[in-house]
């Protein structure tokens, strides 16, 4: 078993009366991407800071590669072996590309060409080395700095919304040229991102922040299709819910029909049902529950929006053959193996 990269325990930060973080518990092995993603001002890139010693914790304990970094000191950044790559990947405008990547190696001349040179190989730049950081695509440069970043081999590398400033085009191309290159290197990770498409793709592990608590962390898989609370099934996709009463162990009675559900909750019990567009198929029926309101054509599929008795909206995923019009009665169908997540009422977290 692969040993810890960075451990934190009980991690807390505040600004004032406002907590940034509070409580965190992570643990990250070695050569495991973890994509932490959260809306704005919920503590992921404060928790960066606090892992790379920018920032001091108020509470808590930091391990990096098994060594305490706020134990009895403080173990300031440039100590930590800890790489970073920010969102305006930070080169230095007036050195050559091969003299970004050696910035900050220590080791004698020609090993430190050696090194840079391996750098220039590993992100496909190997004649790159004399230009200038100005004659570089944004994605060029974005690879540079994380060359310099990997060069001096940290224990953990913190990668914070390094495509941000890409266009949608060029991120989806260069973030799976960097995932390639952070396997290759076996590296240990945490990439933030406020895009939930993003930290699906990066992400061996996937933690979700909110209000400066991590609500969960689990494979990408998992934290999509078993997601914990109700905030991390709205986050991650799309997620509509509805109300519901527990049948038995197995089903749930709800306006559009009695649905599979996964875990075990009491009979009677009242819970919110979380139904994902791509659960459902729709089925055009006279005296059906549901109404369309609104079709919107996404290429592959059309996306329905539908109304219920109850005045709740839901959403239902269709093959772009299956081709309904606004006000169509629809009856509602559990797509093959698919079970619903249930949440009991008034749980928000």
């Amino acid at each position: 078993m692969k040993r810890s990269a960075v451990r934190c325990k009980n991690l807390t930060k505040k600004f004032g009366r406002n907590f940034a973080v509070k409580g965190v518990n992570i643990e990250l092995r070695e050569g495991v991407i973890l994509a932490l993603v959260g809306p704005s001002g919920c503590g992921k890139t404060t928790l960066l800071r606090l892992i790379a010693g920018f920032e001091s914790p108020d509470e808590g304990e930091i391990y990096i590669g098994g060594e305490p970094m706020v134990d009895n000191k403080f173990v300031p950044p440039e100590k930590r072996e800890v790489g970073i790559v920010f969102q305006n990947y930070a080169l230095f405008p007036h050195l050559k590309v091969h003299e970004n990547i050696a910035y900050g190696l220590s080791t004698k001349k020609d090993k430190r060409d050696k090194r840079v040179r391996e750098m220039l190989s590993l992100i496909g730049l190997d004649e790159y080395g004399s230009k200038m950081p100005h004659e570089l695509s944004g994605g060029e440069q974005q690879r540079v700095a994380l060359a310099r970043a990997l060069a001096p081999d940290p224990q953990m590398l913190l990668l914070d919304e390094p495509f941000s400033n890409l266009d949608a085009d060029l991120r989806g191309r260069i973030r799976s040229d960097v995932r390639a290159i952070l396997k290759k290197t076996d590296a240990s990770v945490i990439f933030v991102t406020h895009d939930q498409e993003e930290a699906l793709f990066m992400g061996d592990r996937v933690g979700v922040m909110d209000q400066g608590k991590i609500m969960q962390i689990d494979s990408p898989e998992d934290i999509f299709h078993h997601p914990k609370n109700p905030f991390v099934a709205d986050f991650i996709g799309i997620a509509d819910f509805i109300g519901g009463r527990i049948k038995d162990e197995k089903t749930v009675d709800t306006e559009i029909g009695r649905l599979s559900y996964h875990r075990t909750f009491p009979s009677k019990l009242s819970v919110n049902v979380m139904i994902r567009p791509d659960f459902l198929d729709i089925v055009p029926t006279e005296d059906g529950v549901g109404e369309i309101v609104d079709r919107i054509f996404q290429g592959m599929f059309y996306l329905y929006r539908l109304r219920l008795p109850s005045g709740a909206e839901i959403k239902a995923m269709q093959h772009h053959t299956e081709k309904y019009e606004v006000g169509t009665r629809v009856s509602f169908h559990l797509t093959s193996d698919h079970k619903v997540i249930c949440f009991p009422k008034g749980r928000k977290r």
